[in-house]
């Protein structure tokens, strides 16, 4: 169940399972970071393709289920470069265009699933206040998870980004 949003969510409209794979050539967010490849701009168009991505699976516009992600961090997003041919990593967010989808819908559920399906998601993107595996309280935590993920690209574009696994101590 690895896809990109907007497609996943057309694919709930059918029974049919489908998996759509598609080479993300800027490798994922928490990559980008580390490489300091990231500038204001850039960071601006990931955080609102995030945003629109949580939203999209949060609504339930055009079908009757919403869902959580419920494992939303740097890992799973991945930057999509409009360079011609395949990308090498070397893309200067200065010079291309860079997109990014939210992937891994591996903790995807819908509010049966989040009661019934123990998922614990990446503990240090958690929302520290969650109570219960309501679909409300993991909606919460993705919105949270998305603002680590923003705090992680301001630290990113200082130039002072870490991996957060290895930042357990400040937290």
């Amino acid at each position: 169940r690895r896809a990109e949003g907007a497609l996943f969510a057309k694919c709930l409209a059918h029974s049919d399972e489908v998996l759509v794979t598609e080479y993300g050539s800027g490798g994922n967010l928490e990559e980008g970071m580390l490489n300091g490849k990231l500038n204001e701009v850039l960071a601006g168009q990931i955080v609102c393709d995030v945003a629109r991505a949580i939203t999209g699976l949060h609504a339930s516009v055009g079908r009757e289920e919403k869902f959580a992600h419920r494992d939303v961090k740097g890992k799973n997003v991945v930057l999509f470069c409009d360079c011609q041919g395949l990308c090498d990593g070397s893309w200067d967010a200065s010079k291309h265009v860079m997109t990014a989808k939210l992937i891994d819908f591996e903790g995807l559920a819908n509010e049966a699933e989040c009661r019934a399906i123990v998922f614990e998601g990446t503990q240090l993107y958690k929302w520290p206040k969650m109570q219960d595996q309501s679909l409300k309280s993991w909606q919460a935590s993705d919105w949270y998870a998305f603002g680590v993920i923003v705090m992680d690209l301001v630290e990113a574009i200082r130039g002072e980004f870490k991996m957060r696994e290895k930042r357990v101590d400040t937290l």
